[in-house]
């Protein structure tokens, strides 16, 4: 065996409580036997995990690098999506390429400490920011190469569609050209929703590109651009992956309707990705909080669709909150969603890089060895307790430690 990119992980507890070393070769789990029985390995070393839980890495499918931790100078004003939207457009006469990168590293950085190892996020661009956000993410995504699986959305302005959106719709393509990985945008926010969703489809089949929308942010039960979607794929035969954020008026439709566009989303191979902070926060205002302003998780899963769990904005004009942790997220649809802890963990997690296009990465010969050990005895005690205690494996290398010290109650 070459051992010069071979690393062993000794005394691993796996998810049902089997003690195992780990072999991990070319960021591959190579071999899985009796903890203690397998050879030493000198050249990459080994690391002894006491017994540690070890789990397939979390991963974050929806996030706005560009926007994160803009709540330091641009707090959350305690408003509604619109509102949001409008605070941000005012924010960007201030943001530069370094002020971008420089907070999007401290982003990343944070949720690469907590485990996740894989990052989509969006892009603004359009006639106000220009391309500013898609040069530093790209940037970005080229300097951490190797250490997180970074990849980047194009977001237009939500204006695509006549002639009001001329500069809008060259600011996707120009991204387009530049390099970013997918495709996005927010038809439901545009005039024209329908008009705006066949150019997205026809933007993305031209580049060979995925696509990934913001969809449906409301409580509007008359609202289904999900649909207009889902048939636009289905008619277009559209063969790249597809991905619908948010979808939270598909909630408030009647059970009908409901079910009518949920199966049109499963015979579309659309995934759903829902983020329960951000639209907990902003959907459903008042002083009696209406629905819960998320999808209905539970019965897309049960019908075969795709969906998992991200994080969405984090600590900006957006959403006061984050902290850039997927356990978060996991906590939130169990609590929201009623999920159990092990769909929840899944869903930002084997679920989520699914969404991404990734192959399968845990504890198992033949998968990825991006790998997160945390002691705890399982993965219930994990998503409820959210262990700081984390080591994070990226492609079989360890990539990042957290070690908290102990402490003593003393009495008042």
């Amino acid at each position: 065996m070459d051992q010069s990119d071979t690393i062993l992980l000794r005394d691993a507890r796996l998810a049902d409580g089997r003690m195992k070393d780990l072999v991990v070769t070319a960021g591959v789990v190579t071999c899985v036997v009796d903890a203690g029985s397998a050879a030493p390995i000198a050249a990459a070393g080994e690391v002894d995990l006491g017994g540690q839980l070890v789990l397939p890495a979390p991963a974050e499918p929806h996030a706005h690098l560009d926007k994160a931790l803009l709540a330091e100078r641009f707090p959350y004003r305690g408003g509604d999506l619109a509102a949001s939207i409008a605070q941000v457009r005012e924010a960007y006469i201030h943001l530069d390429e370094g002020d971008i990168l420089d907070r999007a590293r401290r982003a990343v950085r944070d949720a690469l400490g907590h485990g996740c190892t894989a990052i989509r996020t969006h892009a603004d661009c359009g006639d106000d920011i220009g391309l500013r956000s898609v040069r530093a993410l790209l940037a970005l995504r080229d300097e951490l190469r190797g250490t997180v699986d970074l990849t980047v959305t194009a977001l237009p302005n939500p204006l695509v569609t006549g002639a009001a959106g001329r500069e809008n719709r060259a600011a996707l393509e120009r991204s387009v050209e530049l390099g970013v990985d997918s495709v996005g945008g927010c038809p439901t926010l545009d005039a024209n929703p329908a008009q705006a969703v066949d150019w997205y489809v026809r933007i993305a089949a031209e580049a060979g590109l995925p696509l990934d929308l913001h969809v449906d942010e409301t409580l509007d039960p008359h609202c289904d651009v999900l649909g207009l979607l889902a048939r636009r794929v289905l008619d277009t035969e559209f063969p790249h992956r597809v991905s619908a954020s948010h979808c939270v008026s598909l909630g408030a439709r009647s059970a009908t309707e409901r079910g009518e566009t949920i199966e049109l989303v499963r015979s579309a191979g659309i995934a759903v990705v829902v983020c329960p902070q951000t639209n907990l926060l902003l959907q459903g205002r008042g002083e009696i909080p209406g629905s819960r302003g998320m999808a209905p998780i539970g019965l897309l899963r049960r019908r075969g669709v795709l969906v998992a769990g991200g994080g969405d904005n984090w600590r900006d004009p957006f959403n006061p909150l984050g902290r850039i942790d997927a356990l978060e997220t996991a906590q939130l649809l169990v609590a929201a969603a009623h999920l159990s802890p092990d769909d929840a963990y899944a869903a930002v997690s084997v679920d989520a890089r699914a969404v991404l296009g990734l192959g399968a990465c845990g504890p198992e010969v033949g998968l990825a060895a991006d790998l997160i050990a945390v002691a705890v005895r399982d993965v219930s005690e994990f998503v409820a307790a959210g262990s700081a205690d984390r080591l994070v494996i990226r492609a079989g290398r360890v990539v990042g430690r957290t070690q908290t010290r102990s402490w003593t109650a003393v009495d008042a």
